[in-house]
Order: C-alpha cells, then structure tokens, then sequence
C-alpha cells in the first residue's frame, strides 16, 4: 500500500509561551505542487500590532479559523505567489496589486520605517529592536486609519503628532511610561530621516506631555475573590503560587517572583527574603508568610527543591531556567476571559485585596513592614488608591435615621 502524505499541517499559534515582546505568528505547512515537499508559512499580520495578550489571542483565533476554512475550501497558498508583492519590516500580508504598486513607487513612512529598521538592527539589542518596531507598527496603524500614510513625510505637523499622541491615551489607554517611550521612539526615527534629508523638522522636538493619573488596578471583594480563586486553581498550579505571594507577601508578580529563588523562601522561619536587586525599591528586606500560604509551601515541598532553582521555573516547577516575564500575567488573563471580568481586574488585583482585607485585622505597622512601605504614609496613600468602599462598619453598623 502506498504511503499516505499529509497535504496539510493546519495553522496553529506560535506564542513563545506568552513572551509579548517576541512577535507573535501564526504557522502552518502546505505541500507544494511542484517539489512535493511541505512548505511551512507564517503570518504576522494583527497579532504583533496588539498591546493586550487577550489581543493577539482574539487576532489569533480569527486568524487560524479564516485560514483554516480557506482551506477546507480548496484554497492553497501556492495559488497566491503572484499576489505577493510587498513586505516590510513592518507588516507581511498579501497585498492587492493596486496598492502594492502604489508602496513601491512612493517614499511612505512605511518605506522609510522599514529602512530605518533595517540599517538600525544591528547596533540595538534584539529587545529595543522588537520595542521599535512594535511602536512604529502602532504608529503606522494610526497613521492608515486618519488617510495620513501615503502623504509625503514633510507633510507631518508637530499638530499631527499631537493627535497621535492624544489617540494613545484616549483610545489605547495607554499610560504616562508607555507614551513616552513612543515620543522617544518617534523622535529618534524624525531625527534619522532629517540626517537622510527626508525631512525638514522633527514634529516629536516639542511634544510635552501633561502626567496623568494611574487607575490602579481593582481589588476582588469575598464572593469575586472565590471565583477567581478556584478558577485559578482549575487552571494553573504556578499561577496559584504566584496569587498566594502577592495575596499574603505582597510580593510583585514581576521579577520580584519570576527571579525568585527557592533559597529565598526559609520554611524553618517563616519568612520570604526579597533580595535588592530585583526589588521595585532596590532594598533587601523580609517578609512574613502567613500560616496559610505556609501550610501550603510545605504541602507541595518547597524546601525539597535546590536552593539556587528559580521558584518559577520553565517546566511547571523550580528550576534553573525561569518562567518568561509575561507568562504568569497571560495565564491570568485566560481567566479573566473565562470569568469575564473587566479589565481593570488584573493579575495586580490580589496584592490589593490582600492588602485591604489585611488592613482590617493587622495593625498599620505590620501591614507597612509587610508591604515594604517605608513610612507609615506611603501604606495610607496605598490604600486611598484603592478606593477602598467595602466597610463592614459602615455598611452594617450605622445608625438607622
């Protein structure tokens, strides 16, 4: 009997395990018609432009089960070699012909961006590279959406920039960091294209931005907290040990855990040492844990592990390659989608809820050594933050009119 050959390895997502700074794809294969052998291509379009991983999922997923029913009907990708025609550094698609013409004969900001790119790579580190081109992929995205891309560059007002700008912060909901850095990025691309005589003035020089406040993010009042709770616990072992650090250390759930080490956790004390060189604050400190997360940390054996393992490491427990920076924040917003929960309930939420419900049964100072405050200030400033509304002495024991 004839071997049988796969025709087709359908699209799947390629997410580097949820690491936003890489460049997402989605990847499938085709056997070609003319060598007989499998050809694998990748499409980029919608997942690297979008900022929120709930973003490059949604554009995932749209984008497997567009490709996936094409060709359930037929279509294989070998059919459309004579329509590509265009790719940048900035986005690879099929393109019409019409407009692939209208890219190639005119100097765009996309041309250009791409240049700039291309000749920049090699003096800046593969993580700027990505941030670059992830801004200016935003940037051109708007530039499409307000008709601004296929006017010569010259044409772009310090009034333009400004609406870039404002569309950040309105739309995008960007905040004060984030802006910034595009500010800086645009700068530095307007500043390239003067030197390569492309443009006259750099419409970013006088742009200054007013602070705006951070929202922070929500705390989970009892019956929210429950859900989410056993949600986690359903889905994600390290993502549950990552919860119970911030809830009860209020440990950060950035590099203050991804580059945490066993050794760090003294079962025999009960203490976490938060070492200064991955601190928010730089300052090595200690914290308690609390008899239920300490309960926890000796059922599962956390002391059995080498001291120098990573607590998060890369294969589901401590080891000595750690958890990608993003990852614990992606598996959270999976349950989010799953509970549909607003956004402004974050992987952050647990560190505030366990910060107001301790505020109520500890004194100020112990909530301050165990948040790390240095004053006693900073931890009422914290908790006005939170907008805290859930008072049971307000709600159940004021006096009736």
């Amino acid at each position: 009997m004839a071997e049988r050959k796969k025709l087709v390895i359908l699209p799947k997502l390629c997410d580097f395990g949820g690491d936003m700074t890489k460049q997402w794809f989605v990847y499938y294969s085709y056997r070609s018609p003319k060598s007989g052998r499998m050809v694998r291509f990748r499409v980029y379009n919608g997942m690297a432009g979008a900022q929120e991983p709930e973003e490059r999922y949604q554009h995932a997923d749209k984008c497997i089960s567009e490709i996936e029913k094409k060709i359930r009907s037929g279509w294989n990708p070998f059919d459309d070699d004579k329509d590509v025609i265009y790719e940048d550094q900035l986005k690879y698609s099929h393109l019409a012909r019409k407009q692939g013409r209208l890219k190639k004969s005119n100097r765009t900001f996309n041309f250009y961006m791409s240049k700039w790119l291309d000749e920049n790579k090699v003096n800046l580190s593969p993580a700027t590279y990505t941030t670059y081109k992830s801004k200016y992929r935003i940037f051109q995205q708007w530039l499409e959406k307000e008709k601004l891309d296929r006017y010569e560059m010259a044409c772009f007002d310090q009034e333009q920039a400004r609406k870039f700008v404002k569309h950040l912060f309105d739309d995008r909901k960007d905040g004060n960091n984030t802006v910034h850095g595009y500010i800086r990025t645009l700068k530095s691309f307007f500043t390239w294209a003067i030197k390569k005589g492309v443009g006259i003035r750099n419409p970013f020089d006088e742009i200054h931005i007013t602070k705006r406040p951070r929202k922070s993010a929500k705390y989970f009042n009892d019956t929210l907290l429950e859900k989410v709770k056993n949600e986690v616990i359903k889905r994600d072992k390290q993502l549950w040990l990552s919860v119970q650090l911030q809830y009860y250390c209020f440990i950060r759930p950035g590099r203050e855990q991804i580059y945490m080490l066993v050794g760090d956790i003294d079962i025999h004390q009960g203490t976490i040492q938060v070492r200064g060189e991955i601190a928010k604050n730089k300052m090595t400190k200690t914290v308690v844990i609390p008899e239920p997360f300490l309960k926890y940390l000796i059922e599962i054996g956390i002391d059995k592990y080498p001291a120098e393992n990573y607590l998060f490491g890369n294969q589901g427990i401590p080891g000595p390659i750690h958890l990608g920076k993003n990852h614990l924040y992606n598996q959270f917003v999976k349950v989010r989608i799953a509970l549909n929960l607003p956004k402004d309930y974050k992987l952050y939420s647990f560190k505030h809820t366990g910060a107001v419900k301790a505020s109520k049964v500890v004194t100020i100072k112990d909530l301050q050594m165990q948040l790390r405050h240095s004053d006693l200030g900073m931890v009422d400033e914290y908790l006005k933050q939170m907008q805290v509304t859930d008072s049971d002495d307000l709600r159940e024991k004021f006096p009736e009119m």
